[in-house]
């Protein structure tokens, strides 16, 4: 196991790199091995060496950026599994939200991946199904969190909204970003467990202002107009290359418009009859149904 120790104490830079000089073997490797080291670490714990000596300062900001909120990191420190008081699940999203907060504020020019992680703790997750314990998350706070990737030049967005309740049914706020800002770094996207009052709206804003997306995943999310109904999807005017739709209900696809696309995944698990039809779209190399 690798250990960094940081300096906590109030010496100049010179008395620190003094230090570390005799005995840090380390900090004498080159940059390139020490790259590929730090690069096995989330970007929020590789951030942290940048305090070690003048050596490490910029060092971080060479690796792979890569980012990962993960909700389950957060109750470890509420002891036992769920059910946690609901002032408890307000302050564990609150803290996910301002590291998101403090992360975009470190100015990254460009983040590889970044993943924000709701996902359901010890039960199976289905559109049908209501998680036994859900984190509230406002919408104000999802937009942030995409306002935050679409600044930040995220590669590959995903989002596991499984065991989060963003918003409500009777109130689901258009997903809006800054007059419309362009996403345009955007890749890869992952959408998991999204409800069925916000599952066409989000999909629908970020595929229009991700004009360079290629690989998109829909997983385990709702698309009829309530749980347990199967719905109706169509995806134009894109320059997808990979598509993978999984268990999301639903009945009726329609994709038109996309030269580009390579895969298509579709998996439903409702055991009733579903139609798919594609318009201008020359047939994808591999295709899979299940």
């Amino acid at each position: 196991m690798i250990q960094f120790k940081l300096c906590k104490n109030k010496k100049t830079d010179n008395a620190v790199d003094a230090n570390y000089s005799s005995n840090d073997y380390i900090s004498k490797l080159p940059n390139d091995i020490l790259i590929s080291i730090l690069s096995q670490f989330d970007l929020q714990i590789i951030a942290r060496t940048s305090i070690l000596s003048k050596r490490w300062r910029h060092i971080w900001k060479l690796c792979d950026r890569k980012i990962d909120i993960n909700l389950t990191d957060f109750i470890k420190n509420y002891g036992p599994l769920p059910p946690l008081s609901s002032h408890d699940k307000l302050r564990i999203v609150d803290r996910m939200h301002n590291l998101l907060t403090q992360i975009s504020d470190i100015n990254l020019t460009m983040i590889d991946q970044l993943k924000i992680r709701f996902p359901i703790i010890g039960n199976s997750s289905s559109c049908d199904y209501k998680p036994v314990d859900y984190y509230d998350v406002s919408i104000s706070q999802l937009q942030s969190w995409i306002n935050m990737a679409i600044q930040n030049n995220v590669k590959a967005l995903e989002l596991d909204l499984s065991a989060a309740l963003v918003g409500s049914p009777s109130n689901s706020t258009s997903i809006t970003v800054f007059s419309d800002a362009k996403f345009m770094s955007l890749v890869s996207l992952r959408l998991i467990g999204v409800q069925a009052h916000l599952s066409y709206k989000l999909l629908d804003y970020l595929l229009s202002v991700s004009p360079f997306l290629e690989d998109l995943c829909v997983k385990e999310s709702c698309f009829g107009k309530e749980k347990g109904c199967l719905g109706e999807l169509k995806i134009s005017d894109t320059c997808l290359k990979r598509l993978d739709l999984i268990n999301n209900g639903i009945q009726i696809l329609e994709i038109s418009s996309a030269p580009n696309l390579e895969s298509f995944k579709f998996v439903e698990n409702y055991g009733k009859p579903f139609n798919v039809c594609f318009k201008n779209v020359p047939r994808p190399s591999r295709v899979s149904f299940e």
